[in-house]
């Protein structure tokens, strides 16, 4: 959809792009709270072993909607400490040989 968007509206100067934000520690975590185990174990899903917040999320969408980004159009951003880069990385080893 992104992609299509971009192409429908770059006739009129409009850059269309996508933030797919991570599993971010937000304000609503804090109010049931969430045990130690389960944030190391979210932060270990990720290649930088490290959690992020919403103000992570909103630098991306702040870079893509600035003079920085004019040309960049039809952008599919991950911002999730590259835990959608790992996705096959847990595979066995027997089945990366082959």
């Amino acid at each position: 959809m992104t992609r299509a968007m971009a192409v429908h509206h770059a006739p009129q100067g409009i850059r269309v792009n996508c933030v797919c934000p991570g599993m971010v520690y937000t304000p609503m975590m804090y109010a049931p709270g969430m045990s130690d185990e389960a944030r190391e174990a979210r932060k270990g899903r990720s290649i930088l072993k490290t959690e992020g917040t919403g103000w992570d999320v909103a630098a991306a969408v702040r870079f893509l909607a600035g003079d920085e980004a004019r040309w960049l159009t039809a952008v599919i951003l991950p911002v999730d400490a590259g835990a959608t880069a790992e996705a096959g990385s847990m595979l066995p080893k027997e089945a990366m040989t082959r």
